[in-house]
């Protein structure tokens, strides 16, 4: 089950924490153990343990030029507001962080600072007084019903490419010998896609997901949510479609079967598959074939090279749903890069697209579901949202929307 990989990437953290403390004061050390015995998930310890070393590292630059593990715990009886003020705008000017970013890592010292107040190392706490930067409520980037069918489509067809160019990254119609190579992942791609935008998954979930997680009975997905829950998520019959094909390869293809029959073509199809020359190479060898029947064997030959898990040959134990062509399961950052480029291959005309991730399409789930249903306790479950209210900022969002459309039908003239 997916509780194994969240196992597995909990032991990752806890070495990535054990290694920043090493060279942490004592105190550091004993906020962590704090933590540790808490209810924060271990990423929010990870980096919180960050985020206070990071402050200390600087204030020994600014002031003690000392071994930051020989610091004693009276440094923070000494920090006032005006340490924090510099430290805010060194994070602005020199690290050139945004607001939101600059908040998170106060947030983290305010944390600290009480765990430090309430273990009575120090008495005072100069976050008390510090005006951390106002964060501007962020637009929600979301695909609409057009663009989500535009980009599920381009990443079936599998017809375009970026390429690098001196001016950045352009589009351009991809050569057989690079289709070849990706055809073998566009059920994986695909099946990733609808998965995220038919059940809202956040990417760790969705990486997490082992073969028994899935419920094709019930249309369901045993996941370890935020917090650590188990909890079940569910999807519609297109999901579970892509989800099948994926997993049990194209038997099904409407081609194949059709073809099946014809066991020369369909023979000579297989054989060549992955020929960079094959239009060629089958008149060559069909000279008198029809032109439906050529295009219908053009299909046919994408159908073999789109492979399904197996035909990505899992490492032995691997039970992971979504894994890379090492056999592997895929990591959180090439979901994120995969996403992110299919994007801006099929949607170039999409504002919002060099922004884009999979947490983007979580919140058109979000968007599909209360704008076909209208019933936010719904979206609420379905996501795992810690509260309805994160979910009203969805539906505030689809009201927005409502309300300019509703706007630009007014008529000036006749009311």
């Amino acid at each position: 089950m997916a509780i194994e990989y969240r196992e597995e990437r909990s032991f990752q953290i806890e070495q990535q924490i054990k290694n920043l403390l090493k060279d942490a004061p004592s105190c550091v050390q004993d906020f962590y153990a704090h933590m540790h015995n808490g209810k924060r998930e271990n990423t929010t310890q990870l980096s919180y343990i960050r985020d206070v070393i990071n402050f200390i590292q600087y204030e020994n630059e600014q002031k003690y030029k000392d071994d930051v593990k020989n610091l004693k715990v009276d440094l923070f009886q000494k920090i006032e507001v005006e340490d924090l003020n510099g430290y805010r705008n060194y994070l602005k000017k020199e690290r050139n962080l945004s607001n939101a970013s600059i908040k998170r890592k106060f947030a983290s010292l305010s944390a600290f600072y009480s765990y430090l107040n309430m273990k009575k190392y120090v008495d005072n706490n100069p976050m008390t007084y510090f005006e951390t930067p106002s964060v501007n409520k962020k637009r929600i980037i979301k695909l609409d019903s057009e663009l989500s069918n535009r980009l599920l489509d381009g990443i079936r067809r599998n017809d375009k490419c970026l390429i690098e160019t001196r001016k950045g990254y352009s589009i351009a119609d991809i050569d057989d010998a690079t289709r070849i190579k990706r055809e073998r992942l566009v059920l994986r791609n695909y099946a990733i896609t609808c998965l995220f935008l038919g059940s809202g998954l956040r990417v760790s979930e969705l990486v997490g997901l082992d073969l028994d997680d899935i419920n094709f009975r019930q249309n369901s997905l045993t996941i370890i949510a935020k917090g650590g829950d188990e909890v079940n998520v569910f999807f519609g019959d297109d999901v579970s479609n892509a989800l099948k094909e994926y997993i049990n390869g194209p038997e099904d293809d409407e081609l194949i079967n059709q073809y099946k029959r014809k066991k020369k073509l369909f023979k000579w199809v297989s054989d060549h598959a992955a020929d960079i020359n094959f239009e060629l190479n089958l008149l060559k060898e069909f000279p008198t074939i029809e032109e439906c029947v050529k295009n219908d064997l053009i299909e046919l030959r994408y159908s073999f090279l789109r492979l399904g898990r197996n035909g990505l040959n899992p490492k032995k134990g691997c039970d992971a749903v979504f894994i890379t062509t090492r056999g592997t399961r895929m990591s959180v950052r090439s979901v994120e890069l995969m996403i992110k480029e299919m994007v801006q291959t099929y949607l170039p005309d999409y504002d919002d697209k060099d922004k884009f991730s999979p947490h983007k399409l979580r919140a058109t789930c979000a968007t599909r579901i209360l704008t076909q249903t209208g019933d936010i306790q719904l979206a609420s479950t379905q996501l795992n949202h810690k509260g309805i209210a994160v979910t009203a900022a969805f539906y505030a969002e689809l009201q927005k929307e409502q309300q300019k459309e509703k706007m630009k039908k007014l008529d000036m003239k006749d009311w």
